[in-house]
């Protein structure tokens, strides 16, 4: 999971040093004394901005969960999708790199 969460950070554009914190990860050439290590801190701005960036894919993701279907069997999910039932949010239809809508393949097909 760690991979898949440095990958999304990258994507948004996280400072490296904030990144590595997050994971607890040492980036290559952080050794004790390094100069990098020493001179770079992490802005109060910085875990500001990543909490605004990880609640805008958080909420992407759950719009694109509500165009498949309005219920989950897991309840806590269910509860989450209760103000796209309720149609005060509009689910997002996902999209490919074509910009084609994906589909979901049935079990039956």
């Amino acid at each position: 999971m760690r991979h898949g969460h440095s990958t999304l950070l990258d994507g948004l554009g996280t400072p490296v040093r904030l990144r590595d914190d997050r994971i607890g990860h040492a980036s290559p050439g952080m050794k004790r004394g390094d100069m990098r290590r020493r001179y770079t801190h992490i802005a109060k701005e910085w875990r500001t901005q990543l909490r605004r960036d990880l609640q805008e894919v958080w909420e992407q993701a759950l719009a694109e969960r509500a165009w498949f279907d309005l219920h989950s069997p897991v309840a806590m999910l269910d509860d989450l999708l209760k103000p796209f039932r309720e149609a005060k949010r509009d689910p997002i239809p996902p999209f490919s790199a074509d910009a084609d809508v994906l589909e979901l393949v049935s079990a039956e097909a």
